[in-house]
């Protein structure tokens, strides 16, 4: 709500864990393909069947898409790994770990365009998580808060100008922090 902390107490923050889901056959088949055979191409078509699984809850479902655009990168296909992490924010309500889905997803693509040296992508990815952080899109401890506010505004920074919203931004987040 307006005025509230940007953040969460970490004991009001429950993400669903479901660790049995990660470690099913097809899952550790997967990460074998990716880690251990470095068959990159086998390990994202064994990601992608999970994430389209009928059977996959929005975790599971997050989590393979989250591994499936991480291998994509690996592989060098940067345009597949962004449409898939696009995917992955477009999942409410998930979770990758212990972070939010929409989070992991807007974070790698400002790495995907840091990367491209693509400043103006940059500047944009940058001003979107920073916005959505301090929007409170995403239930966060202060911890994790502040490295991806940091974060974002050392993206905004050095892909030039600032943005006349960073300004903005920064002083709501100086009245609720």
């Amino acid at each position: 709500p307006e005025g509230a902390l940007l953040y969460a107490i970490p004991a009001l923050i429950e993400p669903p864990r479901r660790a049995g889901a990660r470690q099913s056959p097809a899952w550790l088949r997967a990460e074998a393909a990716e880690f251990q055979r470095r068959d990159l191409a086998a390990a994202i078509r064994a990601y992608g069947a999970l994430a389209a699984s009928a059977s996959a809850d929005g975790d599971l479902r997050a989590r393979a898409l989250a591994a499936q655009a991480r291998t994509l990168r690996k592989a060098g296909r940067m345009a597949d790994a962004r449409q898939t992490y696009a995917q992955l924010g477009r999942l409410p309500g998930a979770w990758v770990g212990a972070l939010p889905a929409g989070l992991v997803a807007l974070d790698a693509r400002c790495e995907l365009c840091e990367a491209a040296a693509d400043l103006p992508g940059l500047a944009s990815c940058g001003l979107d998580l920073y916005r959505g952080l301090i929007d409170g899109r995403w239930l966060l401890e202060k911890a994790r808060f502040r490295f991806y506010a940091e974060r974002a505004k050392t993206w905004i920074a050095s892909a030039g100008a600032p943005p006349p919203q960073l300004g903005e931004l920064a002083a709501l987040e100086s009245r609720k922090a």
